[in-house]
């Protein structure tokens, strides 16, 4: 047996301080240069051990390979990346918890999704009657019955093997619709047989409280049956107002648009059409007329420039979106060379009127403002803990007001 020799440093035989590692860091036990034997051994039986926990993974994991336990369901799992949270993390399978033969049920319990289509087939009857789930339709085939049916998110379909006859019921819809059947039996009728003309319903000497419409009085017939118009009244004839529906050409979607009179008007009105082509005004600035029909815009006392912006690296302040800019002339950023520094630019700017406002979004960090009475010049200056500094800063809201 090789007998220790007393270190001439410090002079023992066990845990010899003087002993140092010089090599490079070793992450994974958190071991730095110059780190002594004694202080090595600790972090080595510190970090090389299993992380215990009650719930899922959440902190990073300090090394590839570190063993993480929960206590409460016994999973076990495994770090394959470090500094990503819980996705550092996945969960380690025991192969007396796979099936050697598993069934549809045990795959879909685990959540998984797959682009392959899954076929259910009937194996009791021949020929082959199966279901086919796609990521897109469910299709049934029925050999026994020559017949396809095929299920999409907005058709039906089905065809005859035999025969090639087919069936399709689409759907074309720009709102939800709701189709109530009858309580009865029958079969549908089709459009053709439904369509009835005004002389087929006056015919029967039916009366309507309903407008009726009418193909415009135009001598060439080409242009009868693109417009229509009517006059007509709501009402049960004691409290009853006119009505004019225009009725949109028939190559768009069909809908009308109708002018009535108030049903509570309290004197004799006249609306007067301006001599010029345009549109009807319904809002201002989404500001909608009251019942005497008047808009009211609010008009503010002051210039102003409304954006969402950020600073990144020593690079000019960027605007993510602006939201309002009555400026007369237009407003540029600029970098000043300087951290922390940085310059918006418009002719407008005036030191005795000039005002900003800043609101932080994301990041960190203080900012102030400038005005240069002679440049037209706002310097916005950022800094943290009283240091000048870049990207403290982004999605905040600037506004700069310009009173005269």
């Amino acid at each position: 047996m090789r007998t220790a020799a007393i270190c001439p440093t410090c002079a023992t035989y066990i845990n010899a301080l003087c002993v140092v590692y010089d090599g490079p860091g070793l992450t994974n036990i958190n071991v730095a240069p110059l780190d002594d034997l004694d202080e090595i051994l600790q972090k080595i039986n510190d970090n090389l051990v299993p992380v215990y926990g009650a719930g899922l993974p959440t902190n990073s994991a300090i090394y590839e390979g570190q063993i993480y336990i929960n206590n409460v369901t016994e999973k076990v799992y495994i770090a394959t990346q470090t500094g990503g949270g819980a996705a550092d993390w996945v969960e380690l399978a025991f192969q007396s918890s796979i099936p050697t033969t598993p069934s549809l049920a045990s795959v879909l319990l685990v959540g998984n999704s797959s682009i392959t289509p899954i076929i259910i087939k009937n194996l009791n009857v021949a020929p082959t009657q199966l279901v086919t789930i796609g990521y897109d339709n469910v299709q049934i085939s029925d050999a026994v019955q020559g017949m396809i049916t095929q299920y999409r998110a907005n058709e039906i379909y089905a065809e005859d093997t035999v025969t090639g006859d087919s069936l399709q019921i689409a759907i074309d819809n720009t709102q939800n619709q709701t189709i109530t059947f009858p309580d009865n039996s029958g079969q549908l009728a089709l459009l053709s047989d439904t369509q009835l003309n005004l002389q087929d319903v006056t015919d029967n000497g039916n009366l309507s409280d309903n407008p009726i419409f009418a193909d415009s009085f135009l001598a060439t017939p080409a242009y009868l049956s693109n417009f229509a118009s009517s006059l007509g009244y709501i009402g049960n004839g004691t409290t009853a107002y006119g009505t004019l529906s225009l009725k949109e050409s028939s190559t768009g979607a069909g809908f009308s648009s109708t002018i009535k009179a108030d049903i509570n008007l309290t004197a004799d009105r006249s609306i007067s059409v301006p001599d010029a082509n345009g549109t009807l005004v319904l809002s201002v600035n989404g500001i909608t007329p009251s019942t005497a029909g008047d808009v009211t815009v609010p008009i503010l006392p002051y210039k102003v420039y409304v954006a969402k912006i950020s600073q990144v690296g020593a690079s000019p302040i960027t605007v993510d979106y602006l939201y309002q800019d009555t400026l007369t002339n237009p407003v540029t950023f600029a970098y000043s060379g300087t951290p922390g520094i940085f310059e918006i630019n418009c002719l407008d700017f005036d030191l005795a009127t000039t005002i900003g406002f800043f609101q932080q979004g994301a990041g960190s960090g203080d900012c102030t403002f400038q005005v240069a009475a002679s440049s037209g010049t706002v310097t916005m200056i950022t800094s943290s803990t009283g240091v000048l500094a870049n990207g403290l800063f982004s999605y905040s809201h600037l506004e700069i007001r310009v009173y005269p």
